[in-house]
């Protein structure tokens, strides 16, 4: 729902987007929603759903309405967050993950 009002914001608003605008993940839970005892191809979509969202090359539509002093911390929260998310999926496809 969040993420539905910052798509929508970014689509028909015209105002600046602030760090504490940006519905981000609680530090700590999984991002990509996979959750034990998904199937493989639920798994599978839920990760490439979130690789998209969260790959830095993918905010520049959003960086553009930043303001200047957000700038910098919104890109460093997007580069921990791929981190953390690449982390996710070497756990989802290594030895015991569900895409093995």
């Amino acid at each position: 729902a969040a993420w539905a009002r910052l798509e929508s914001f970014l689509e028909h608003g015209a105002g600046p987007i602030c760090f504490a605008d940006i519905p981000w993940p609680p530090d700590g839970a999984c991002i990509t929603g996979v959750m034990p005892g998904d199937a493989a191809n639920v798994a599978k979509k839920r990760l490439a759903a979130a690789l998209r969202r969260w790959h830095p090359d993918k905010w520049r539509r959003i960086l553009d309405r930043v303001p200047a002093a957000d700038q910098a911390k919104v890109t460093e929260r997007v580069k921990n967050i791929a981190q953390r998310l690449l982390e996710e999926k070497a756990r989802l496809t290594g030895p015991g993950g569900v895409l093995r």
